[in-house]
């Protein structure tokens, strides 16, 4: 029982340092997109998703590499997915100037439409369950990264 009381105690303070954090990120990053010049999208997409995606890295790595339970990292990586959607019904929610759909540029739908083809590549590879090449990497793997890179050089041009 005492475990368990410790347990929660360390998941709530992890949970305040990370609202704490997710604020300064905000801040921050705004800060960021107005001194370089790089835009606001630019930043969210490159800089803070990734720093926003550093906990589903790590406990991704950690729940294949060490504990050895892929499922654990894929329900991490999916349920985030789920959740980020989620997010954006309670963003819309503090949006005060009208629907938040709205007031997001186009421009974001090339984002939109490389998460629907990897959601998709990573669906498939579920289904079919492709074979590791000699250098221990699948088609969907590469498929993955082709598109992330792709997207991500778009972006810087």
């Amino acid at each position: 029982m005492i475990t368990l009381f410790i347990n929660n105690i360390d998941f709530a303070a992890c949970t305040v340092v990370i609202i704490y954090s997710g604020a300064k990120l905000s801040f921050y990053g705004d800060k960021i997109a107005e001194l370089t010049g790089w835009g606001k999208a630019r930043v969210g997409l490159i800089l803070m998703a990734s720093v926003a995606s550093l906990p589903e890295l790590i406990t991704g790595i950690s729940s294949v590499a060490i504990i050895k339970a892929p499922d654990l990292a894929a329900g991490d990586i999916f349920g985030s997915c789920v959740f980020n959607m989620f997010i954006l019904s309670i963003d819309d929610v503090f949006y005060r100037e009208g629907s938040l759909f709205n007031d997001i540029s186009s421009s974001r739908l090339l984002s939109v439409f490389i998460t629907i083809i990897m959601t998709s590549v990573v669906g498939l590879g579920l289904l079919f369950k492709p074979k590791k090449n000699k250098f221990g990497i699948s088609a969907s793997i590469l498929l993955l990264f082709f598109f992330y890179i792709s997207h991500l050089s778009y972006t810087y041009s």
